[in-house]
């Protein structure tokens, strides 16, 4: 079984939208369809999430409205799905005036996007507050994990909002990109063989790409991916390799724009094959941490003004 994660990237291009449809289509294994609130079209552009956040925190709110409502309709154009999305969103925005309840509304980029992704596809939309359920801090695991086989038992395939989740009966964020977490525990919680996070990089880069072009790494351990992430990787969120460790369920990162290029696999059993480059910024100076093998790290230190140079030194000399 394959869970499949979408980042807001995914549902921003009508390329990509047609390429989960081909996903899809591909293979009877994929059967947990997880996505983000729309992306980013292009650098001018902003993520729905930000811009719920700018409704919730401003006063004059028409001009945001608007924004909102346009990404929205735009992907009904794209995908030919029929759905008021006017008299879902302000309905929407009333109540928020009323109760103040700011996580409801900006978990309603992931259920909108989710919900319209879910009617062009043709299978089952589930709600995440139906399947995620949290006991303070902790995923109540036996719960989430009957409801989950409950909906998977009775439709084959859903579809499921990332980000959110319901804790003491009420809708909770988890922290930005937490779409990876909702689909990490979909994966968890699924005894998945595979989750897949559909992004628009090819997969986990050797060195950061905003400093240097790199090829993106074949394999990773989970050990690795924590670590990184706890550095300068952002690829997938950091509690993913935390989530995932424990299990037999291989991530796999992948480019929805070029799909059959293999990505970046990370398991329990791998070990780093690749070597790579991360930091991590302190108050004057970048710790940057050099592994060559797997668990072996150097540590050099460089000044804030020549910390990249000195990163782009030692991945052409490795």
């Amino acid at each position: 079984m394959i869970v499949c994660k979408f980042g807001g990237t995914c549902t921003a291009y009508p390329t990509a939208i047609k390429n989960i449809k081909t996903l899809l289509e591909e293979s009877k294994e994929r059967k947990v369809f997880v996505f983000s609130a729309i992306g980013k079209e292009n650098k001018q552009d902003t993520k729905m999430t930000d811009l719920l956040i700018k409704f919730a925190d401003e006063e004059n709110r028409e001009k945001t409205k608007e924004k909102i409502l346009g990404k929205f309709e735009k992907l009904l154009k794209t995908t030919g799905v029929k759905f008021n999305i006017i008299r879902h969103l302000n309905k929407t925005f009333d109540e928020y005036l009323k109760t103040n309840d700011k996580e409801k509304l900006l978990s309603r980029g992931e259920y909108f996007t989710t919900f319209i992704m879910a009617k062009y596809l043709n299978i089952k939309f589930v709600p995440a507050e139906k399947i995620l359920f949290f006991d303070g801090e902790k995923i109540d695991f036996q719960k989430s994990k009957e409801r989950l086989e409950y909906y998977l038992n009775k439709y084959k395939r859903i579809t499921v909002p990332g980000f959110y989740f319901c804790g003491n009966g009420r809708i909770k964020l988890f922290s930005r990109g937490g779409g990876d977490v909702s689909g990490a525990f979909c994966a968890a919680l699924s005894n998945a063989t595979i989750y897949e996070n559909w992004t628009d990089v090819e997969g986990i880069f050797g060195v950061n790409p905003n400093i240097l072009k790199a090829k993106p790494i074949k394999t990773l351990s989970y050990h690795d991916l924590e670590f990184m992430t706890a550095m300068d990787a952002n690829v997938v969120h950091a509690e993913c390799a935390k989530i995932l460790n424990d299990t037999k369920t291989k991530l796999c990162v992948k480019s929805i724009f070029e799909p059959q290029n293999q990505g970046t696999e990370i398991s329990q059993t791998n070990k780093n094959s690749s070597s790579y480059i991360c930091y991590k910024m302190c108050d004057d100076f970048a710790k940057i941490f050099v592994c060559e093998r797997y668990d072996d790290y150097r540590v050099i230190l460089a000044s804030r003004e020549n910390y990249k140079e000195t990163i782009k030194s030692l991945y052409e000399n490795q």
